[in-house]
């Protein structure tokens, strides 16, 4: 399972890539991540609606993207209002104080774990592999009681994880150190989980980030276990919103309204798997 310590620390491009890789190795493996929020969505062979992004990674893992890669969905409505999506079809509108102060023993809960588990199993019945994806930080406190996306997900799963550190940012080591310390606090059961860290998005010399591992390495025992490079305009699906590209030598400027809530305004139509 791949988390992060925030959200854009690359996550959903790290899937992509572990899958195309076992892909290669011979394996048939699914992406996985049991809940998102987003309005870029996907629209399945049986008609249900999952996030686009995770239809982008069961590409990268050469399979036809199904329900059972991303159960539960919310698509934004208001600030604080989103339609909740289970297995594809639309189930009610949820406020998110509703969603997310819910509670252990709520009905809401229980719907949640039940399409959860369902889509678990029915992916270990037809996959080799399942690559895992968290959202937003792997250590919320706020959420962390009714958590089925991160650290919860990844009990119920048993999975490995591997925590994504977005070095562009500024701040990843103490993201780190951060990070383990809300969970030493909240849940300590959820630091075994961590099977090590990934810096993401690192330019420049190895030989200066060197110190910096070395500190972490003096309070922590979990490894960095990668130094990922940053690399621009891989072109892949966009999970939740719509960032801005400029040609080079532009012969028409083509400038398009950017609205709140615009929803599935990608330009990749998907209608072949890749092969490459």
């Amino acid at each position: 399972m791949i988390q992060a310590t925030s959200s854009n620390a690359g996550k959903t491009t790290l899937v992509a890539g572990l899958c195309r890789l076992l892909s290669n190795r011979g394996f048939r493996v699914a992406p996985f991540k049991s809940q998102n929020m987003a309005l870029n969505v996907y629209v399945t062979d049986d008609g249900g609606e999952i996030a686009r992004a995770t239809a982008m990674q069961a590409r990268a893992a050469r399979q036809e993207p199904t329900l059972h890669m991303n159960p539960l969905l919310l698509k934004p409505k208001l600030d604080d209002v989103a339609q909740l999506i289970v297995h594809g079809k639309p189930h009610m509108d949820v406020s998110a104080r509703d969603y997310f102060l819910c509670g252990q023993t709520s009905e809401l809960q229980e719907l949640k774990l039940a399409a959860i588990r369902e889509s678990i199993a029915y992916l270990q019945r037809h996959y080799d592999v399942i690559v895992a994806e968290g959202a937003g930080s792997c250590a919320e406190p706020n959420l962390r009681e009714i958590d089925v996306v991160n650290m919860g997900l990844a009990h119920e799963l048993g999975a490995k994880v591997f925590v994504v550190v977005d070095l562009d940012l500024g701040g990843a080591f103490a993201d780190i150190l951060g990070s383990l310390e809300v969970m030493k606090h909240t849940t300590p059961a959820d630091i075994d989980l961590i099977a090590g860290f990934i810096l993401n998005k690192f330019r420049g010399d190895r030989a200066v980030l060197q110190p910096a591992i070395d500190f972490t390495a003096a309070y922590t025992s979990i490894p960095i276990v990668g130094v990922l490079p940053f690399v621009a305009n891989l072109e892949l699906e966009e999970e939740d919103r719509i960032r801005e590209q400029q040609c080079e030598a532009p012969e028409i400027d083509i400038a398009v309204i950017y609205l709140p809530h615009v929803s599935n305004a990608s330009r990749l139509p998907f209608s072949e798997p890749v092969t490459t």
